[in-house]
């Protein structure tokens, strides 16, 4: 029991004198193996430990500082711990919130790139439609010209034939 060598325990045990005297023995000592047990179990303590086995431990100081167990330094370093512990806790929680927002953003934004991608293929698709457009327009434009040249041509003709001697 190096526990009592590191802190050393001066318990009076005097809420055992209510006891009967058969049981105080076995009482004293079980006082004094929690003790050991729970520096053991604090020494072993791990940070995803849920807040209430802490808050526990604490408790079962206050019962042995009843006995006279000497647990200021064994309080402070649970203290300590759980101060530490709800840091870690509420960063945690931080960084889940943090997380969500980023793979939500991410995700609007692997939106907007792929709207992207199908706009600029769209456009380029509308350009190649505009240009095969702009040719059509054009040519039609030469014809109709032609046309326009044809229909002038066949009416000087006409008028040419009528305006001719009649021989």
């Amino acid at each position: 029991m190096d526990v009592f060598k590191l802190f050393p325990q001066h318990p009076h045990f005097r809420p055992l004198e209510k006891l009967n005297e058969e049981f105080r023995e076995g009482i004293a000592f079980g006082k004094m193996w929690s003790l050991v047990s729970l520096m053991e179990r604090t020494c072993q303590a791990q940070i995803d430990n849920p807040r209430s086995t802490f808050e526990n431990k604490l408790d079962a100081l206050n019962d042995l500082e009843r006995h006279g167990f000497t647990v200021q330094s064994l309080r402070s370093r649970l203290e300590a711990l759980l101060e530490v512990k709800d840091r870690y806790s509420s960063l945690d929680d931080s960084s889940k919130t943090i997380e969500t927002e980023f793979i939500d953003d991410k995700r609007q934004f692997d939106e907007m790139i792929e709207s992207i991608t199908l706009l600029n293929t769209h456009l380029k698709a509308l350009l190649m439609e505009k240009e095969r457009k702009s040719l059509e327009v054009v040519e039609l434009q030469k014809i109709e010209d032609e046309h326009a040249e044809k229909i002038h041509a066949a009416r000087l003709d006409f008028y040419s034939v009528l305006a001719s001697p009649w021989n």
